[in-house]
């Protein structure tokens, strides 16, 4: 079964978008958001990397394992959306069947994370096809 790893929330954080004279998107909305997602995930026990700007359009940073890291990234398409993807290095990457369990725990804790800031709301959890096909109203829980 397909995981949900696609979050949308809408959040009460101030705009820090930074435009060129010319309009183009200089500094993506959200690092604010990012900082707060990635330092309740160390509180959760949880090592992160840094959050780095992604392109012209999110913000990303990794929740780190021995074997496989965690990806998320944010960015804004009406309502936020947080993407959370598996990525092995190493010799995680020839174990493709390995059980990981490091990805559920990120999933629970961001979950918890945006349950338990007032600043979050209107949270849907999504499988990739489920958000991707539009046809999903997604769930409540990872």
């Amino acid at each position: 079964m397909a995981k949900r790893t696609l979050v949308t929330f809408e959040a009460a954080f101030p705009d820090e978008a930074q435009w060129t004279e010319n309009g183009s998107p200089l500094v993506p909305d959200g690092r604010g958001i990012s900082l707060v997602l990635a330092e309740a995930l160390k509180m959760d026990g949880l090592c992160t990397s840094g959050v780095s700007q992604h392109n012209f359009y999110g913000w990303a940073f990794d929740v780190l394992f021995p074997r496989n890291n965690v990806w998320c990234l944010l960015q804004q398409l009406g309502p936020w959306l947080l993407l959370i993807e598996e990525r092995k290095h190493g010799f995680g990457s020839l174990l493709r069947n390995a059980r990981f369990e490091g990805l559920e725990m990120v999933l629970r804790a961001i979950d918890r994370t945006l349950k338990g800031d007032t600043r979050f709301s209107l949270i849907r959890w999504f499988t990739k096809q489920g958000y991707e096909s539009g046809c999903e109203d997604g769930a409540d829980s990872p």
